[in-house]
């Protein structure tokens, strides 16, 4: 029990700003890390491939509505849902490397002129 005059209202106040700080470090240090990790993927060719895959899977490009499926309010949900991702990636990408995000979409574009040029050759 707790007497009267041991009792100090900002007793705790020292320790819980402590720790908040330490948690606001390490937050900064994952976000730190998760920032080069991005960088790392976005900075190579293969790495750019990749994120567009992710961009164009999750349907961020793309409409959600589709007359045509069953359920439609459920399937619009759930493809809203995968755009989540997508826009996720996209901000952070924009957020962190935005000039890589015009490489990738250049790259993406003659890729697509490319493979129209092969099938008119074909």
């Amino acid at each position: 029990m707790i007497l009267e005059e041991d009792y100090d209202p900002l007793g705790n106040y020292e320790q819980e700003e402590q720790i908040k700080l330490e948690q606001a470090r390490y937050s900064q240090a994952e976000q730190e890390e998760q920032d080069r990790d991005l960088n790392w993927l976005m900075n190579s060719e293969e790495g750019r491939r990749i994120a567009w895959r992710l961009l164009s899977m999750s349907g961020v490009f793309l409409s959600t509505f589709n007359p045509r499926m069953p359920e439609v309010a459920l399937a619009m949900a759930f493809e809203e849902g995968k755009k989540q991702t997508g826009y996720w990636l996209l901000s952070e990408i924009q957020r962190v490397c935005p000039k890589q995000y015009f490489v990738m979409t250049e790259e993406q574009k003659q890729w697509q002129m490319n493979k129209v040029r092969l099938a008119r050759q074909a």
